[in-house]
């Protein structure tokens, strides 16, 4: 069942950045391994590392400990993220996703177009996965 969620609470490198999120998608995957055999008369498949990939758009705001600050200093490097889908406490509805080492290749300091409000997407790949429920 789809859920609408109003708001993601997002916090990068111990910075909340719930203001100025636009989206936040987390996508949890897992390779395939082929385990085939000879003796098989069909391809066989196993679960093999697990990938995660976190893409948030942001707008983009020069202040001091915002979304430009706090996202080009983590370039090249790996951070903790912590997502909540809704407002309010953690709950069995309300679970929080907590990504460790997270790793973020590049960041559009400038991206945007005459009339509009700059925003960019800032994708960060692998680390390990955490969710809460209390």
């Amino acid at each position: 069942m789809a859920q609408y969620i109003p708001m993601t609470q997002v916090t990068v490198n111990s910075v909340v950045l719930d203001s100025k999120i636009v989206s936040a998608v987390l996508v949890s995957s897992k390779e395939s391994q082929d385990v085939t055999t000879q003796a098989d008369t069909a391809r066989k498949y196993a679960a093999g590392l697990i990938n995660l990939t976190v893409t948030i758009e942001v707008q983009l705001d020069q202040a001091a400990a915002n979304t430009t600050a706090t996202l080009e200093a983590l370039v090249g490097s790996t951070t903790t993220l912590v997502l909540i889908p809704a407002t309010g406490a953690v709950s069995a509805t309300n679970r929080r996703y907590t990504v460790t080492g997270a790793y973020l290749e590049t960041f559009n300091s400038i991206d945007g177009s005459l009339g509009s409000i700059a925003t960019t997407q800032a994708v960060f790949t692998g680390g390990t996965l955490a969710i809460a429920s209390v």
